[in-house]
């Protein structure tokens, strides 16, 4: 959850008015994506 929320920083400003929003998709304990609005 720490993760997406740093992810989520990166977004913040940009997506007004809706929220900034980070995701991390994991899969089998692997990171498999990122990323961030």
């Amino acid at each position: 959850m720490r993760a997406a929320l740093s992810l989520a920083r990166r977004g913040l400003g940009m997506a007004w008015p809706n929220p900034a929003v980070g995701c991390i998709i994991v899969r089998g304990g692997a990171v498999v994506g990122r990323g961030w609005t």
